[in-house]
């Protein structure tokens, strides 16, 4: 493979230069699983900063990133790191460790089930994401398992997952089913003690926000990785790294940790197919979504770039501006909430065309969710009066930013 020059990069000067609170500063340096000599040169000047401890674990619990950190923490000075700070850190670990092994062994028991009745299936994210990008399970933080199914088995799959006892989400008729299967991308299915969360995928993405990937061709290029001691077939990482910029668009990138993923694979498979990648993105009308990510990750993280995707970034006005918007709200308080405005703003900013901002504005506006089922149950008589309490709903703030 390859195909293009990877550029190795230090974090930018304007991240280094900005006033940033040393606590993130020192989120950033443990967002990654191989830390460099430069960063664990740094490691003990920031720890020797007068540190708000308390602030540093909401942060790193809200950016997903506490494995890491409890990584490379474990090791330091007992005296640069409060002791219950260092024992919550590895009690959140711990915890993570079960969590991810439970999940994991969830998933490889759902794909045998799936595989004995002839339904094809492929994780992505989750576990799988994991082990290809971090080179270990417990190091990601993940909530929920995403398998993606072919349209036509989505229905057998959700019986088989019924069977074995998950509930599916608020009750839908046939009907909304059948609706929900043509207008949506995934069907969630629980336990019913809400210990595992199964998402369905038929398309990677809700339609008003998802890259031009036709879901057969997700299905041709699948590389194998160790899941629970055997091999499983997942997204090829030139397929799984535009899937995780567009992911983390979709969600305005509000976590570090999906930043992480991307410098994580880029390192993780240094013989990425670039010109590929690169050619597909110009092609499909994603190269904005694809160089925002991949410039989040050197910024921010110092992860290689190929040369034609940092001269898109540089020479890119929109993606400049969209780095610096993400920044600002990156580093915001956490757990802030951004308003439906902004998000409608970042995602025809992200777009590099009018006729996919217009695409994304008529889909948006236009596609039932179960969440406009469920709010008014209406007879299937009256069923188009959704669509005008659904403008309604948007009109309000209505806010339907689900982070996984």
């Amino acid at each position: 493979m390859g195909g293009g020059h990877l550029v190795a990069t230090p974090p930018s000067t304007a991240i280094a230069a900005a006033a940033l609170r040393p606590e993130i500063e020192l989120l950033l340096a443990c967002a990654r699983t191989r830390m460099d000599a430069a960063t664990a040169g740094r490691l003990p000047a920031l720890l020797d900063r007068e540190l708000d401890w308390e602030y540093l674990l909401r942060a790193a619990r809200w950016h997903g990133l506490q494995p890491l950190v409890h990584w490379h923490l474990r090791d330091v000075e007992p005296a640069r790191v409060p002791p219950g700070v260092r024992e919550r850190l590895r009690e959140s670990f711990d915890l993570t460790q079960r969590r991810n092994l439970f999940l994991t062994l969830q998933l490889s028991a759902i794909l045998k089930r799936f595989a004995s009745d002839g339904v094809p299936a492929i994780p992505y994210k989750g576990p799988t994401l994991a082990v290809a990008a971090y080179g270990r399970v417990g190091l990601r933080e993940f909530s929920d398992l995403d398998i993606l199914v072919k349209k036509a088995d989505v229905l057998r799959a959700k019986e088989l997952l019924v069977a074995d006892g998950f509930t599916a989400g608020p009750p839908l008729t046939k009907a909304q089913e059948r609706a929900l299967i043509e207008s949506q991308h995934a069907y969630c299915l629980t336990r019913p003690d809400r210990s595992v969360l199964v998402e369905l995928h038929w398309e990677v993405s809700p339609r008003h926000v998802s890259l031009p990937f036709q879901p057969e061709r997700l299905w041709q290029r699948l590389e194998p990785v160790m899941l629970a001691g055997r091999p499983v077939m997942t997204l090829a990482p030139e397929v799984l790294l535009p899937t995780l910029c567009e992911h983390g668009a979709k969600h305005l990138w509000e976590r570090l940790a999906w930043i992480c993923d991307i410098a994580e694979l880029v390192q993780a498979v240094p013989e990425l197919d670039w010109a590929r990648i690169v050619a597909e993105a110009r092609r499909g009308g994603y190269e904005r979504m694809l160089a925002l990510g991949l410039r989040l990750a050197t910024d921010l993280l110092g992860a290689p770039m190929p040369e034609p995707i940092r001269q898109r970034a540089e020479r890119d006005a929109g993606v400049r501006r969209l780095a610096a918007r993400v920044r600002a709200h990156l580093f915001a308080d956490p757990g802030h909430r951004i308003g439906l405005l902004e998000q409608a703003r970042f995602q025809l900013g992200v777009r590099e065309c009018w006729q996919h901002r217009l695409r994304y504005c008529w889909l948006a506006t236009t596609t039932l969710t179960v969440a406009d089922w469920e709010q008014r149950r209406l007879p299937w008589g009256l069923s188009f009066l959704y669509y005008p309490i659904r403008l309604l709903r948007l009109a309000g703030g209505a806010y339907e930013h689900h982070r996984h």
